[in-house]
């Protein structure tokens, strides 16, 4: 498992609401007796942990993990890979609706 995806399962259990009262909690592992780790935390702290963690789960989804790190964003060495599709083959950008296939007329 990357780093990353490390991250961002945290991000989605925190999301999910485990903090939240009735919630399972977050269990103190080095604790030999159950303990959560959270139970000095307000219900309004809980609220506010899921909230900023669910507000930090859409930034991560939509790329923009930078904004959740506080970093400035890397510079994105291959523009085509944030395309909503693959052009298409032997396909000019330049040419526009004739690139598609459709039929251009000149006036």
């Amino acid at each position: 498992m990357s780093p990353g995806d490390a991250l961002r399962r945290v991000i989605e259990t925190m999301a999910s609401g485990v903090l939240l009262p009735g919630g399972c909690g977050l269990m103190d592992p080095c604790e030999r007796e159950k303990c959560d780790a959270a139970a000095s935390l307000t219900a309004q702290q809980r609220e506010d942990i899921t909230a900023s963690a669910q507000h930090a789960l859409r930034l991560i989804t939509f790329k923009n993990i930078h904004k959740v790190l506080g970093i400035q964003p890397l510079a994105n060495s291959n523009p085509a890979a944030d395309r909503k599709r693959p052009a298409p083959a032997g396909s000019n950008p330049q040419n526009g609706a004739a690139a598609m296939g459709a039929k251009v007329t000149k006036l």
